[in-house]
């Protein structure tokens, strides 16, 4: 500003006198900092200017002001700046705002923005938990009654229907989930997390995944294993390379699917290349739009969001994507994440072994749950499986029924947003208090983002579960925490 001022009236512009005032004015309703300019001639010394950011900062009309006195603008701090003619008659005195005052409000302002911004995400993120976990509901119970409906379903024709209605319920979960991500994606709640990991722990989790897809569908999957170490959200690139395997095995119907990885310099390309159909030129970009099915749409398809979100979280993480396709022979999809310059973090945790039958020992379980589709979905199939069932809707209820009938589960059930004072997690903390043992317990969640306990939960032996909770692992979870309450016991 100092500069300015001294670059403006140095200089053969000092012999123009009363020149320089209009060519200050017009310079000055450019200037980022608020300034005022006063008549040091006249009694007072009357503003005769302010320029429109000084106007803006003080929150005044700059044609009101005009004739106050300098010294009583409103707008706080001034530095007061002498303008005198050549022969050093003063003419004019400059105020400019405090620079310190106009950083305070710049940062108090940026500061407001921020929170404001805050306040918008954490709602958006409370709004779609409380969706997803609204949603989530009758999807678990109708798969639980489906589930139940197992033993008793015998006939084939009957069996062929049921097979049917778990395939459309498979189905409309993964239609679900898609556009759950869709939205938090452009709801701008989806956050990327990168570490350093082995790039091999992903491939091996994946492969244990989709290996049974592709045999059940006679193709042969080849993984090819790779050491390096890579930085990235291990949990989003997750969700890319089962879009590209998905699609893999759902578009291949016949050969092998190839998944591995590629070095290129500084980066590494991950590949899914498959010995299906194939993609016409005229189509490589369009499959990555919203809705896009391709000329080649099958059953149970969905809703052409897969590759969609592909492209949107690999915006996300700041990978690039590459297709290369040959119509008849095949594809070649590909994400390409950078290599780490340091060693890795930690590995990634194994994936849970495949659920298995198992023999359900006879035991108690209390279900806490305040939907009565699930409470009931879940006591049905429960006892299908011979378990002995207390259901309740609430955390008073069960411990109610604790007290009066003398019950002492195995197992607790609870979901996690029950709607009483701390959820869930308080009602199997006064639970396990109220039978003062560690009795293993389970929350039930519908929350698309929690992917284990939260962090106030202290309880012992407590697991999440996410909804809708696959029938068979949870017959296998209760089968391994039944064993592991009756070892406890010493029984």
């Amino acid at each position: 500003m100092l500069s300015f001022l001294n670059d403006l009236w140095g200089g053969e512009r000092r012999s123009r006198g009363e020149g320089i005032i209009d060519e200050m004015q017009l310079a000055m309703d450019a200037l980022p900092i608020g300034v005022a300019l006063a008549d040091a001639t006249a009694v007072g010394d009357p503003v005769v200017y302010v320029n429109p950011r000084f106007a803006e900062v003080a929150g005044v009309n700059a044609k009101q002001v005009i004739g106050m006195p300098l010294g009583a603008l409103p707008g706080g701090e001034m530095d007061i700046f002498p303008v005198r003619d050549t022969g050093g008659k003063l003419l004019r005195r400059l105020g400019v705002l405090s620079e310190a005052r106009e950083l305070r409000r710049i940062v108090a302002e940026m500061t407001r923005r921020s929170e404001e911004a805050e306040r918008t995400s954490l709602a958006k993120s409370r709004f779609f938990a409380s969706a997803s976990h609204d949603l989530r509901q009758p999807l678990q119970a109708l798969a639980l009654f489906t589930s139940a409906l197992d033993t008793h379903v015998t006939s084939t024709q009957g069996r062929t229907i049921l097979g049917a209605v778990k395939q459309s319920l498979a189905t409309m979960d993964q239609m679900f989930e898609s556009m759950l991500d869709m939205s938090r994606i452009e709801a701008g709640v989806l956050r990327a997390e990168p570490r350093i990991f082995i790039v091999n722990d992903l491939l091996e989790r994946l492969e244990v995944e989709f290996l049974p897809q592709a045999t059940d569908k006679g193709l042969r999957l080849k993984v090819v294993r790779s050491s390096a170490a890579i930085h990235t959200d291990p949990a989003l690139l997750a969700r890319i390379l089962r879009n590209f395997l998905s699609n893999a095995v759902r578009y291949t119907d016949r050969g092998k699917i190839i998944f591995g990885c590629l070095r290129r310099g500084p980066k590494l390309a991950i590949c899914v290349g498959d010995s299906g159909s194939g993609i016409a030129e005229d189509q490589r970009q369009a499959i990555f739009e919203e809705y896009f099915q391709g000329r080649q749409r099958r059953a149970a398809a969905g809703m052409g969001l897969g590759l969609a979100i592909v492209r949107r979280l690999a915006d996300l993480l700041g990978h690039g994507l590459q297709l290369r396709s040959v119509p008849g022979r095949g594809s070649l999809f590909s994400v390409v994440v950078p290599l780490a310059e340091g060693p890795p973090i930690d590995r990634l945790p194994a994936e849970d072994p495949a659920p298995s039958a198992g023999e359900m020992p006879a035991g108690r379980v209390m279900i806490v749950d305040d939907d009565q589709a699930v409470r009931e979905g879940l006591s049905v199939l429960l006892k299908e499986w011979g378990c002995l069932v207390t259901a309740a809707a609430s955390g008073s209820e069960a411990l109610a029924r604790l007290h009066g009938e003398g019950l002492r589960p195995d197992v607790i059930l609870a979901d996690l947003r029950l709607p009483e004072p701390g959820g869930g997690v308080r009602v199997i903390r006064d639970l396990q208090s109220a039978l003062r043992s560690e009795i293993p317990a389970f929350l039930l969640t519908g929350d698309a983002e929690l992917a284990e306990a939260p962090a106030d939960v202290d309880v012992h032996r407590c697991a999440i579960l996410r909804k809708p909770v696959n029938p068979l692992r949870l017959r296998a979870i209760l089968v391994e925490a039944m064993a592991l309450r009756r070892s406890s016991d010493g029984v």
